[in-house]
């Protein structure tokens, strides 16, 4: 309940600052906002890439690079034809 409420506001919030930016739109006037990179890329493409996670949450991005290697590393031991199927199952215990 207390969760619902918050977003009820934060959504209100989000609904003022389009009325002011759609009537600065209509005024043509400046509003100097300070939008993040994530956001405007989002606004402009529609989409985000995987690196704007390190503008809006850095430490949830360290993590995930962090498994991307991993998993990488994990393919090359798997791909590597030099290794028996033992060392290979062994390495990627490691």
């Amino acid at each position: 309940a207390e969760g619902e409420k918050e977003r009820e506001r934060v959504m209100g919030m989000f609904e003022v600052l389009g009325w002011v930016c759609g009537k600065a739109l209509q005024d043509q006037r400046l509003l100097d906002l300070p939008l993040s990179l994530p956001l405007c890329r989002a606004l402009v493409f529609s989409s985000f890439e995987p690196s704007d996670l390190a503008h809006v949450c850095p430490e949830v991005h360290k993590t995930l690079e962090g498994l991307r290697g991993l998993v990488a590393e994990k393919n090359r031991i798997e791909s590597d034809l030099s290794l028996s199927d033992g060392e290979r199952t062994a390495a990627v215990a490691a």
